[in-house]
């Protein structure tokens, strides 16, 4: 099984950059932003053919602002659906450098 604090030690997270999160996880969870938030865009994208609106928080070292100076998530019970799919090897953009979706070392 796919699991992330494996590889921290090596990764240190990296693959929590700056994405479009959900607005509303954004604003149910906005007291566990640990990033210092630079800007905030909002985006409108469809999601299931339906249009979502999402925030991009820019911080100011291009990780998520809901990612912890230990790597962990903050909001990991109520993260959004693209950290999710992280660690699927079928999504191109979310597969893990260190590790397949059944959790083998590459």
């Amino acid at each position: 099984m796919f699991d992330c604090k494996l590889y921290l030690k090596h990764c240190k997270g990296a693959c929590c950059g700056v994405f479009p999160i959900s607005k509303e996880i954004v604003e149910r969870n906005r007291d566990k932003i640990v990033g210092d938030v630079k800007e905030e865009i909002p985006v409108s994208m469809k999601k299931n053919g339906e249009p979502k609106d999402y925030l991009i928080l820019n911080t100011a070292n291009m990780r998520c602002a809901f990612q912890r100076e230990d790597y962990l998530c903050n909001i990991y019970e109520d993260r959004d659906h693209v950290c999710r799919l992280f660690g699927n090897d079928n999504a191109t953009f979310c597969r893990c450098p260190h590790q397949y979706q059944d959790g083998t070392p590459k």
